[in-house]
């Protein structure tokens, strides 16, 4: 890896700019890396959810909502303003 598009759907997402999944699903992505979460979620979208393998996008939604949703609740619990 070398920091170029289509080295990993975060960093085209995140550092690139680029569509990677949808658009709901990208701002998801962007969202749980704001909230800390990007190494919680690499894994899945190195393997199971990777792009190339034409994932089924209603279970990729499904466990970013569910990753982003108790990240939120989480910061908050915490404390921080999210």
């Amino acid at each position: 890896m070398n920091g170029k598009p289509g080295d990993t759907p975060i960093l085209d997402i995140t550092v690139h700019g680029l569509r990677v999944y949808s658009p709901e699903a990208d701002a998801l992505v962007a969202e749980i890396v704001r909230l800390g979460g990007r190494d919680e979620i690499e894994p899945k979208l190195l393997g199971e959810y990777r792009p190339e393998a034409h994932p089924n996008m209603t279970k990729v939604m499904a466990y970013l909502v569910a990753v982003r949703d108790r990240r939120l609740r989480d910061a908050k619990e915490r404390g921080w303003e999210v």
